[in-house]
């Protein structure tokens, strides 16, 4: 690593890599700017690497075990799912089931580059509660991805919408 090299010629703080070069980096690059400088990356940026789609699982062991950062669980899985990085979720839920990310944060998510059926299909596992509106979903075009997840969402919110109305006519 380029910035590594000038780092150790001249070991000032503007040649440690930023936070957006570190996504793509093995987390022994994490560790080392860490050692170089421990205020060099902030929480959120910690929190910012986890959540990234590029973060490797090892990401997330170093900085819950090594750093003892308490992370806000529900922030992290938000940051997760607004990327649509499913393996960070499973980890965010094994340690906390109550972090689900909200709605908004898996709609973004799904709204990326790249229709996200990973994602879409770990939310569904999740429970159809967590997914947000199918017509959402449709103006996305997951229903030509996953017809029959959009389709049993459907026929869910459907039912769901009845039941309200039924409980607010009695």
């Amino acid at each position: 690593m380029f910035l590594r090299y000038l780092y150790d010629m001249k070991p000032t703080r503007e040649y440690l890599p930023t936070v957006d070069e570190l996504r793509d980096l093995p987390v022994e690059y994490v560790e080392w700017v860490h050692g170089q400088d421990a205020n060099h990356l902030s929480t959120t940026d910690l929190i910012a690497l986890c959540a990234s789609r590029r973060a490797s699982f090892d990401i997330h062991e170093w900085v819950y075990d090594s750093m003892h950062v308490k992370f806000k669980y529900s922030e992290m899985a938000n940051e997760a799912a607004k990327v649509g990085n499913v393996v960070a979720l499973k980890w965010i839920i094994e340690r906390d089931p109550l972090a689900f990310p909200s709605k908004r944060y898996i709609l973004t998510g799904l709204k990326g580059m790249h229709r996200d059926i990973e994602l879409l299909t770990w939310v569904y596992n999740s429970g159809l509660a967590h997914l947000p509106n199918w017509e959402s979903l449709e103006m996305l075009g997951y229903h030509l991805e996953a017809p029959e997840i959009v389709q049993e969402l459907k026929m869910y919110q459907e039912e769901q919408r009845q039941r309200v109305r039924s409980t607010e006519t009695q």
